[in-house]
């Protein structure tokens, strides 16, 4: 408790509300998407969210980075919100949790557990064909299931290429 008697905003709360944060493409929220990457919440209760996209030209950045500010400045009372975005690193479909996975088949999309074992979120089925490498989003491809004749998306596996 502060000296006025507001308790003091941790990085637990902060990780709280952002649960509640869907990404604007998906019906998953920013934490189970694993592209939150660290909270920090300073003296004065400033708080500073770093997020790494799941693409890098991702259009959807500002449109999260909005809806960060406004859901800790509406539920936590938070007028200092800074929102940094990583590109240093990779985002990759293992960052996605247990809970995002369900809600993402639930949607009909697909997350594979390793490169070439894509299954339909349909019937389960391993009997799928890519589509196209294009989804309706730039993380997202197009399969077609051979078994339940299906169309569905499947998440997109980051390969780096050396030079």
């Amino acid at each position: 408790m502060s000296a006025v008697g507001v308790r003091q905003v941790t990085g637990a709360d902060v990780l709280q509300v952002l649960k509640g944060v869907e990404d604007p493409e998906m019906p998953i929220s920013i934490v189970d998407l694993g592209i939150v990457e660290g909270v920090a919440v300073g003296e004065e209760g400033a708080v500073k969210v770093t997020l790494m996209p799941t693409f890098t030209g991702c259009p959807a950045l500002e449109v999260i980075e909005k809806k960060v500010k406004d859901a800790l400045k509406e539920r936590l009372n938070v007028a200092d919100v800074e929102v940094k975005w990583t590109f240093g690193g990779e985002w990759s479909t293992e960052k996605i949790t247990a809970e995002g996975r369900v809600a993402l088949k639930s949607f009909g999309i697909a997350v594979s557990p390793e490169p070439g074992k894509v299954e339909c979120p349909y019937c389960r089925s391993h009997n799928v064909v890519r589509e196209s490498a294009f989804g309706c989003s730039l993380c997202r491809e197009i399969y077609y299931c051979n078994d339940c004749k299906n169309p569905f998306e499947s998440m997109r596996r980051l390969v780096r290429v050396e030079a």
